[in-house]
């Protein structure tokens, strides 16, 4: 959380949109290993901002749906501010799939005023608006989980502890947040400002 904050004060998190998935991670047993169609595993839910840097992040069984999981992950963004203050929680907007298409999920986010950018399923009554341009993004969350499965560790999961797993899945967001700052220092988007 504080190398967040760092790059939150230096002004790389993009709190404009952001971006939720799931994805399954293969694991023969321990804490948190449920079965599925897949086979045994773990489900890992996260939440990234505009640039793929996770922002908050939850792991499960793999078992329960990733629409009964969602609250967890958005509760867990929790950017502190550098000083006195209240950690920030809220992006402005969260891109989701056809998966998390749910009336009442929709209805939790407004409450927060976070802006739901989600299509609805097909078999939906009432057909739902969302901004189109902004959902085709939402290949950023998909890179960024390709980007932490190229680690051996997270791609299957060998940790009986959900802990030590959940260890090993920071470590990696830290490196590809790391990788987004180097890229943003050469392209010129973050100038001649200090970082973290």
């Amino acid at each position: 959380r504080a190398f967040l904050s760092e790059l939150d004060q230096d002004g790389i998190l993009d709190w404009e949109e952001s971006f939720v998935d799931a994805t399954f991670i293969p694991a023969k047993k321990g804490a948190g290993v449920g079965k599925t169609k897949r086979g045994k595993g773990t489900k890992y839910l996260v939440v990234v901002d505009g640039q793929g840097i996770p922002l908050g992040s939850h792991t499960a069984s793999a078992s329960p749906a990733e629409i009964t999981l969602l609250e967890a992950v958005i509760e867990d963004i929790k950017v502190p501010k550098k000083g006195p203050g209240r950690p920030r929680t809220r992006p402005k907007r969260v891109i989701g799939d056809k998966g998390y298409d749910s009336d009442w999920f929709r209805e939790a986010l407004e409450s927060l005023r976070i802006q739901p950018c989600i299509p609805g399923r097909s078999g939906r009554k009432e057909p739902v608006e969302y901004d189109q341009q902004a959902y085709k993004q939402r290949n950023r969350i998909e890179r960024m989980f390709g980007r932490l499965k190229d680690w051996r560790r997270i791609a299957t999961r060998y940790d009986r502890c959900a802990h030590t797993f959940m260890g090993a899945i920071t470590v990696a967001a830290i490196v590809r947040a790391l990788a987004a700052v180097l890229l943003a220092i050469l392209t010129g988007q973050i100038g001649e400002r200090r970082v973290g």
